[in-house]
């Protein structure tokens, strides 16, 4: 069946069984709202909202999603924001305008299952999962714990996280897509499974149309955040390109 609903407001722990519905969003904000402690949606598709398909808000924590669609939605899918213990399970988002999802300022989120494609911001940038701080809501800012598996993201960039201050800490990061990282100064990293696909992502970013520093980029293991920066100018693609920095 299909439903159509304006702006959906969810301020109390329950569960919402979708019953493989699909809900048609005529709000021209979020679809979703979710601000309670312990919500938990299963089997629902989302549609059309005119920004957010599901918005979290702070401090809704415990919050369980599974078999949860979200798709052609006016700005990112899936938006937790501010909550910690987040358990997401075959997940889909496609097609929205934005991300496929964002995680902002969260603690302990595990995702088993996620499946992205044709999400994208009007400017053409294009990623399934971006990782947020945020020194205006739902403080503190950072995150701690985030554990990816059974992910197929269809684009480009996979997963990459933008900080709003460089000294803001995102941490405990678990997955094969989150195994290494490229960096553009304190604020950027777009993650990848080598290094040797970050070698090739560096290489590119110093060619045109990009040409960036390599005073400005680094690569980075994870697991140790040992860092690595072009001693090449010209962006050789094998090494000794890169080089253990400081």
């Amino acid at each position: 069946c299909n439903h159509s609903e304006g702006l959906v407001t969810v301020n109390k722990q329950v569960t919402i069984d979708g019953n493989d519905n699909t809900l048609t969003s005529t709000s021209a904000n979020w679809g979703m709202d979710l601000s309670a402690v312990g919500i938990n949606i299963h089997d629902l598709v989302l549609q059309n909202a005119g920004t957010y398909g599901i918005q979290q808000g702070c401090d809704a924590n415990n919050l369980v999603m599974t078999d949860v669609t979200v798709q052609n939605c006016g700005g990112t899918g899936i938006s937790i924001y501010g909550s910690d213990n987040i358990l997401l399970t075959d997940i889909k988002s496609f097609n929205n305008m934005g991300n496929g999802l964002d995680v902002t300022n969260c603690n302990n989120v595990v995702i088993n299952g996620l499946t992205t494609s044709g999400n994208a911001f009007g400017g053409g940038f294009s990623a399934g999962i971006g990782l947020f701080t945020s020194h205006t809501y739902c403080l503190p800012a950072g995150i701690n714990g985030f554990t990816l598996t059974g992910e197929s993201i269809a684009e480009p960039t996979k997963v990459y996280s933008e900080k709003a201050n460089a000294a803001d800490v995102i941490t405990g990061l678990s997955g094969n897509q989150l195994q290494w990282a490229v960096g553009y100064t304190g604020i950027y990293r777009y993650y990848y499974p080598d290094k040797t696909s970050c070698y090739a992502a560096v290489d590119a970013i110093f060619e045109p149309p990009y040409s960036l520093p390599n005073t400005a980029i680094y690569v980075v293991e994870i697991a140790s955040e040992d860092f690595y920066v072009d001693d090449d100018p010209n962006g050789a693609t094998t090494p000794p390109m890169l080089k253990p920095y400081p």
